[in-house]
């Protein structure tokens, strides 16, 4: 178990890493932002769903059904062009053409006068044109609130000058944050390698609807991050965010995200944004769903389900995952202690004997590894041995000073393990290493971006042809099991944002300072 213990020297730093690109620094500036309410009308002309959660009806035959299934770009395409499929042609629907003085004359001879918002709300509602014909029969009609009316409104008036950035006839344009400086900076060239060598290789196959990939490097690192990330999104047109550094830009990645109604597929962070997110989607989970899971481990085990436990915590420690444990605990009706203690201040020996005295039977730590390491010395050294629940990210750093009287004590906590790698997934790794002469250091880091370009390719082919970052978020929500080969399955949904939801949970060898080789997968919710 080795390369376990690899892995969770790894994911100390998984929320930090980064991939790079190709070429492409950046020229075409976005003009002509949508606003707040455009973007909104844009989900609904797109997709089919307010923003607002309010629901939306498309009634077709006397039949009601969401109007997810029956968007406006699905039959009149993302520029409101119109469409023929199957023999049927549907209408233009772009603002110019709508409003058209001269109004309209239709192949089947049915003519009207030119539509005004009115007349576009009457229509999308009640399936007549301006002079009060009937629409054709192919024609839904819509329920949706009035503001999501206007809003769809205010969007097909900016629906054909409203290209989707990055995406061309020929090509489409995809980012990927990456650390250009500090101790990841090696990493980061390692998933740039792989990265680059996979687009390469479906580039070579044809592309994607015969679009070709191009990669372009969102450099992030230092104090002016933050900056670096919204100035070269400003200035690159970046259909989506494929791999790459979250951790650190959490916030900033969301918002900007939701405000851009921008794709972000895999960004590696140990504090995924799974609350208010409708964008960005993780493909591991954080140290908050790893922590939940350990819990939850624990507390199916007689032994340790009937021990008191003890959440044993740095106070600078900045995991916001400490209140969900807690919570967590309670919900399984498993009593749960603190004991924070001051970093500039720590002194183990103490900390052992305040926990000895308030009868503590399972402690679950969470602070850096020397502390951790620390604690666990002083207890051998006192002749106590607790059970133990430690994060991997904690775990791999600690393992080989482990003290022996802890054996089948300790529990570690990880969200992938070496045979979550199928013999496909390696051989098509090893594939591209050949080829494309990756490194051979930072497996793990090149594999998660291997996976983040896989679900994204498969996602897009989905979408179809007439690209929107609407339909790939919709494609996204779809995702079900789907085996990237070189992680574990993803499942995403409506609501759901972190494709794996639980966390490998591995016993420790404390005589051999290894990790048992007998992971045990236990979901977080």
């Amino acid at each position: 178990m080795k390369q376990l213990r690899r892995v969770a020297a790894l994911m100390l730093f998984t929320g930090l890493l980064g991939v790079a690109v190709d070429s492409t620094s950046g020229s075409k500036a976005q003009v002509n932002a949508l606003s707040p309410q455009e973007l909104r009308g844009r989900s609904i002309y797109q997709a089919g769903e307010s923003v607002s959660g309010k629901p939306i009806t498309a009634t077709i035959s006397d039949l009601d059904v969401p109007g997810a299934s029956m968007s406006c770009a699905g039959c009149h395409g993302s520029s409101g062009q119109g469409t023929t499929e199957g023999g049927i042609s549907s209408g233009n629907v772009t603002w110019s053409y709508l409003t058209n003085p001269a109004g309209h004359v239709h192949p089947t001879g049915r003519k009207h006068k030119a539509f005004d918002e009115l007349l576009i709300s009457r229509a999308t509602n009640e399936c007549v044109d301006p002079d009060g014909h009937k629409l054709l029969s192919a024609m839904p009609c819509y329920k949706m609130s009035a503001q999501d009316m206007a809003d769809l409104i205010a969007y097909l008036k900016r629906v054909e000058a409203d290209p989707q950035p990055g995406v061309t006839e020929t090509t489409i344009t995809i980012g990927s944050i990456i650390p250009t400086t500090g101790p990841l900076t090696e990493m980061g060239e390692a998933m740039q390698g792989v990265l680059t060598g996979y687009f390469a290789e479906i580039n070579s196959q044809g592309g994607v609807y015969n679009r070709k990939f191009v990669l372009a490097i969102v450099e992030v690192g230092g104090d002016q991050a933050s900056e670096n990330l919204k100035s070269t999104m400003q200035s690159n047109q970046i259909f989506a965010l494929v791999g790459g550094v979250a951790a650190g830009l959490d916030d900033q990645v969301v918002a900007l995200a939701q405000s851009e109604q921008l794709p972000v597929i895999g960004p590696a962070t140990l504090l995924p944004r799974s609350a208010s997110n409708d964008y960005v989607f993780y493909l591991s989970p954080g140290i908050d769903d790893q922590a939940r899971a350990l819990v939850s481990f624990a507390a199916q085990k007689p032994e340790l389900r009937k021990s008191k436990l003890s959440l044993v915590a740095s106070k600078q420690e900045v995991l916001a995952g400490v209140a969900n444990i807690e919570n967590h605990a309670r919900s399984l009706n498993w009593s749960l202690v603190r004991h924070d203690y001051e970093r500039s201040t720590f002194n183990a020996s103490q900390l052992i004997e305040s926990l000895k005295a308030d009868k503590s039977d399972t402690l679950f730590i969470i602070g850096s590894k020397e502390e951790a390491a620390a604690i666990l010395k002083e207890a051998a050294a006192a002749n106590w041995a607790p059970d133990v629940l430690i994060l991997g990210v904690v775990g791999g750093g600690v393992v080989s000073s482990m003290p022996a009287s802890f054996q089948g004590k300790v529990f570690a906590s990880f969200p992938t393990v070496p045979t979550d790698i199928s013999p496909a997934g390696i051989a098509e790794f090893r594939a591209l290493q050949e080829k494309y002469k990756l490194t051979n250091r930072h497996v793990a880091s090149q594999l998660s971006a291997l996976a983040a370009a896989k679900v994204f390719v498969e996602t897009l082919k989905q979408s179809g042809k007439d690209l929107t970052r609407i339909k790939l978020i919709h494609a996204l929500q779809q995702v079900s099991n789907f085996d990237t080969g070189v992680s574990r399955p993803v499942t995403f949904g409506p609501k759901e944002r972190v494709g794996s939801r639980g966390s490998y949970i591995v016993g420790v060898d404390a005589e051999k300072k290894e990790f048992m080789p007998t992971p045990i997968w236990v979901r977080s919710n």
